[in-house]
């Protein structure tokens, strides 16, 4: 320590310590310590001090300094903010004046997306850019006007005086009435134009499908007409016109008696051509109704051609052998056979019939039994 320092600094430094300095400080400036804040304010020229007394009176200015505060700074308001002034391009300008055409051109954009996805069949929504009014304020909007309702149609009502108007030639013979039909059938062909043919040929058909229905009500009458000559060539002619198969057809199926089984079996096979009339009558002949009717000739008939198998057309032999009839001739011959099946169709389809005579036999006893003509001739 330098002599003579100890009282100049002493005085200034106790001064401060009576005041404000803490206890741990004060006893500290007891030794003589210089304090460099009341040396920085002093007005003379300080004494020399030693570098000790610096070195402490730092550490003691550096303890009782005050920490920053650690609670965060209030934010401005956005008013405030929006009023600060930012350096843009080489000076300095409001933030407001940069953020106010930003906003614009966004809100523009919107507008013009808005209008582009706007359906046309609503064109007053590409211009409601703003919401909606509330419920609550908006005004109660007129209910629309209820549309004009089409008029009544208008009904005519003939008077007593007005008459239909009659039908012509042509409209009655389609229509079927006999004397228009008998009219135009007595005009030479050549004479005929298309729409006479035309009604000519449904009137024909119109009358005849009348006759077959009235010829079935005679029959569902009076059953044993059905051995009539006459009525069972009119219903064999039935069955040969499409337009009046089908009436035919039902009229015998309603006749009782093994008679109606061999009607109808005998449109079927009596020829080899397929028609509406053959088709109908297969499924009749077959029908629970027809099948119980039959007589055991045609049953016998029925069941070989329904034997699909060898053995079950050996099994049928015997039966058809003492029932059978001529119907039954064909189809035994087609047993004779030796080919038709395997590979190349050359084998034999009915080798267990090769054994035995059983099958001569039955050819020999259905041959020798003529078939029934219902239809006659």
């Amino acid at each position: 320590m330098f002599p003579g320092s100890a009282p100049t600094a002493a005085a200034p430094f106790a001064a401060r310590s009576a005041t404000a300095t803490p206890a741990p400080f004060a006893a500290r400036s007891a030794t003589a310590t210089p304090a460099p804040f009341a040396a920085r304010s002093a007005t003379a020229t300080p004494a020399p001090f030693d570098t000790m007394g610096v070195a402490a009176a730092r550490s003691a200015a550096t303890l009782v300094r005050p920490r920053p505060s650690l609670s965060p700074q209030p934010l401005p308001s956005f008013a405030g903010a929006l009023a600060q002034r930012v350096r843009f391009a080489g000076g300095e300008v409001p933030l407001w004046s940069l953020v106010t055409p930003l906003v614009l051109l966004v809100a523009l954009g919107a507008a013009f997306a808005a209008a582009a996805v706007t359906s046309p069949a609503d064109p007053g929504a590409a211009m409601k850019v703003g919401p909606e009014p509330s419920a609550s304020v908006a005004v109660a909007a007129p209910a629309p006007l209820p549309l004009p309702l089409p008029p009544p149609p208008v009904v005519s009502v003939s008077s007593s005086d007005e008459k239909p108007k009659p039908l012509t030639l042509v409209e009655r013979a389609a229509r079927g009435e006999d004397a228009a039909v008998k009219e135009l059938s007595v005009k030479p062909q050549a004479d005929l134009r298309v729409e006479e043919a035309i009604s000519l040929s449904l009137g024909q058909s119109a009358q005849g499908l009348r006759a077959a229905r009235a010829l079935r009500e005679r029959l569902a009458h009076d059953p044993g007409l059905i051995k009539d000559p006459e009525l069972l060539t009119q219903l064999r002619r039935n069955c040969d016109d499409p337009e009046t198969a089908r009436e035919a057809l039902a009229a015998i199926a309603s006749v009782p008696g093994p008679i109606s089984a061999d009607l109808i079996y005998e449109v079927w096979t009596s020829t080899a051509s397929r028609s509406t009339a053959t088709d109908l009558a297969r499924s009749l002949i077959y029908s629970k109704e027809v099948r119980a009717k039959a007589s055991k000739a045609l049953a016998a008939a029925l069941d070989l051609r329904d034997a699909e198998t060898c053995e079950k057309s050996r099994e049928l032999l015997e039966r058809v052998s003492s029932d059978g009839d001529r119907r039954s001739f064909h189809l035994l011959n087609k047993l004779t056979r030796k080919y038709g099946c395997g590979p190349n169709k050359r084998q034999d389809c009915y080798a267990c019939l090769r054994d035995g005579k059983e099958l001569d036999a039955a050819l020999k006893a259905v041959k020798a039994r003529r078939e029934p003509h219902p239809f006659g001739g």
